[in-house]
């Protein structure tokens, strides 16, 4: 049977079940209760007791029992459904639905109108148990996720089992932000600054990246700043220059000079500085050597 004709049975059985409570209560209760609270569907959607498997549904519950609302049937040209159709391509039934002339008694139908055409649709059996909480490649959220109106990323949609939140596959970040690192959920806590971020396949957890000042070359030593007439030079450290220059020396005397290993040139030291990963610094007594690779 349609929607429309569902949600006149459903209403009949609600009223029977209220004229059997009736007889455990005073009138002037129940019309007191009635006057106080009365919830019905938002317009251009009608009472169901089961949401369709191809549509979405809105729960009401404002009266302290909830009242599920499906859209209309004439009215899905209105209505969104959860499938994009191209009208080029001819009107056809969602997804865990199918195509029928007359309604079967007993099941659930659904009367579609879009592209100047309409069709009616009965949802297969066991088509809840196969359809995905959420169309496409967009996931349900974690049950703790909150989507905000206005969010992007997200949508509450309703699912024939209940309401679930989708998360927009495309529209997530891949990795943590800029300036954070991945860590281990058991990792993340307040102290650490930790924050969960979901991601198209799962919800990964951020820390702010922890600083770690980089050592100075081989060979040399950090200083406190640089001599003017002593081979020294400037890397960037976590909150400021770190300086880097050739230890003092005891020696008065010097057996020798030094040389770059095999394969390596001397070159100034500004242009090692750019390339400090493959620079190596050769010191013999209070002289240093920049070295590169050969071309």
């Amino acid at each position: 049977m349609s929607l429309r004709l569902f949600a006149a049975f459903c209403t009949l059985l609600f009223g029977a079940v209220l004229l059997v409570s009736l007889a455990g209560c005073g009138a002037d209760e129940f019309e007191i209760n009635q006057e106080s609270c009365d919830q019905e569907c938002p317009a251009g959607m009608v009472a169901v007791e089961t949401c369709p498997a191809f549509t979405d549904c809105q729960e009401v519950d404002e009266c302290g029992w909830t009242l599920l609302c499906a859209p209309e049937d004439e009215n899905y040209d209105e209505q969104p459904i959860n499938q994009s159709y191209d009208c080029d391509d001819g009107l056809q039934c969602p997804a865990g639905s199918e195509e029928v002339e007359v309604c079967p008694a007993g099941d659930l139908c659904t009367r579609i109108t879009l592209c100047e055409e309409e069709i009616l649709c009965r949802e297969v059996p066991n088509a809840c148990a196969e359809q995905p909480l959420c169309p496409g490649d967009d996931r349900p959220a974690d049950e703790d996720f909150v989507c905000y109106d206005g969010n992007a990323t997200c949508y509450n949609r309703y699912h024939c089992s209940g309401p679930v939140t989708c998360l927009i596959c495309y529209a997530l970040p891949t990795e943590c932000p800029e300036d954070t690192e991945e860590v281990a959920e058991e990792d993340c806590d307040e102290d650490l600054g930790c924050e969960a971020v979901d991601t198209c396949e799962e919800r990964i957890y951020c820390a702010p990246v922890v600083c770690e000042d980089p050592q100075c070359p081989d060979e040399t030593e950090r200083l406190e700043e640089c001599e003017e007439d002593g081979p020294c030079f400037a890397i960037d450290g976590c909150d400021g220059p770190i300086y880097c220059g050739l230890p003092e020396g005891d020696d008065e005397t010097c057996p020798g000079v030094p040389e770059c290993p095999d394969d390596y040139q001397a070159v100034e030291l500004a242009e090692c500085v750019l390339d400090l990963e493959a620079c190596v610094f050769v010191s013999l007594c209070e002289t240093v050597l920049a070295c590169l690779p050969k071309d």
